[in-house]
């Protein structure tokens, strides 16, 4: 049901597609294909800025909220952060937390040394990497079972 939200939201607000950045084996295409990463993927949508760096050929580590992870947030959360300008601009502060730029592994994070998109160092918290990485032509996708803090 949230998946549907934001892909209702996507299409009211508009918002240019990232579908020419997208090809099956690059980040993007990836997260596309994941189902378990949907709404993450829906999300990056709706904020072009960020996602067509996960276009892009620069290697990038995506920290990608399970579907579950996001709806823990609540629709009322998520329609505030997809429904206005505002809310876009604070969806993509929200999002730059999720991408660090090269290619980071799970040892990497652990050790502390990563810094994200908004150039803060990346903390797991209480959040667990769950499944495998998932490796695309430009970085990996590492699914994380809660959201970051």
């Amino acid at each position: 049901m949230l998946l549907a939200f934001v892909i209702f939201i996507n299409s009211a607000c508009k918002t240019p597609s990232l579908s020419s950045l997208t090809t099956p084996t690059n980040l993007l295409g990836m997260l596309g294909k994941s189902p378990n990463l949907s709404q993450f993927a829906g999300l990056l949508n709706q904020v072009p800025s960020v996602g067509k760096l996960l276009g892009g050929k620069n290697p990038m580590t995506v920290l990608a909220p399970t579907n579950d992870a996001l709806s823990a947030m609540g629709t009322d959360a998520l329609s505030k952060l997809t429904g206005s300008k505002e809310g876009l601009s604070q969806l993509g502060d929200m999002l730059k937390k999720y991408v660090i730029p090269g290619k980071v592994s799970a040892t990497d994070l652990a050790a502390g040394t990563a810094k994200n998109l908004a150039g803060s160092p990346v903390s797991l918290g209480d959040a667990k990497l769950v499944g495998d990485a998932i490796s695309a032509d430009n970085g990996s996708i590492l699914a994380l079972d809660k959201l970051l803090k």
